[in-house]
């Protein structure tokens, strides 16, 4: 009898120490959010300035001026613009979006775990096995879409917590979400923004594509046994 290779049992330590680590990080971030409000910095994401009165003008170190239509960066502030740590409706924001990103990856790092536990029971394409493989394809799309739905949500209480217009650069600035990349669809307005990640749907359909393709195969040999 040929001896279990090593390289699924790695694999299954590896992904179980991953959603143990994976659930200790959630409390800690839970934890330093509410408990620590006013220690380190609060990175709000990205926002987009559009200077209200026409173009923006940069001037270049040879004297030349740029014309620019909006201006894209990351809000980050620091625990020195609080006195009694985040707006509440900001942190309330922010818990969705940590549980779903952490929640995924929870699950996704569970399912890799039994897999490769029943990969080391060389059952490898067992009926099991292929569940699994379609449960990890839709878990992947079901967090697009809750992924898309927080970040839509935290966008919209950060734009208005930071509120419609400011100054920026001596200059009045209507705030408004950032664009996105690498987007199937999108929706924007003022102070809400929803897209859903191409690559992430892709990965997805791929993943549900193979456990098909795995699932007709075992069906294929299992009628090849009984036909012999």
């Amino acid at each position: 009898m040929k001896a279990n290779p090593i390289l699924p049992r790695i694999l299954k330590i590896t992904f179980a120490v991953l959603g143990a680590l994976t659930l200790l990080v959630i409390a800690v971030v839970l934890a330093l959010l509410w408990f620590l409000p006013a220690q380190g910095t609060y990175d709000l994401g990205d926002v987009q300035f559009v200077p209200t009165a026409g173009l923006a003008t940069l001037v270049r170190a040879g004297g030349e001026e740029l014309k620019i239509k909006s201006l894209q960066g990351i809000v980050t502030l620091s625990h020195d613009h609080f006195s009694n740590g985040l707006d509440a409706s900001v942190k309330w924001a922010m818990v969705p979006l940590i549980l779903a990103q952490g929640g995924f990856f929870f699950v996704l790092c569970e399912l890799l775990r039994r897999l490769f536990r029943n990969v080391e029971r060389r059952e490898s394409f067992s009926s099991i096995n292929i569940r699994l493989v379609r449960r990890v394809g839709l878990a992947i799309l079901l967090f697009t879409l809750l992924s898309a739905v927080t970040q839509s949500y935290f966008g919209h209480r950060v734009l208005r917590y930071l509120g419609p217009s400011g100054t920026l650069m001596g200059r009045e600035v209507l705030l408004t979400p950032a664009p996105t990349g690498n987007t199937i669809f999108q929706m924007s307005s003022a102070q809400f923004q929803f897209s859903l990640n191409f690559s992430s749907l892709l990965a997805g359909l791929v993943v549900l594509a193979l456990s098909e393709v795995f699932r007709q195969g075992r069906q294929f040999q299992e009628e090849n046994q009984l036909t012999i």
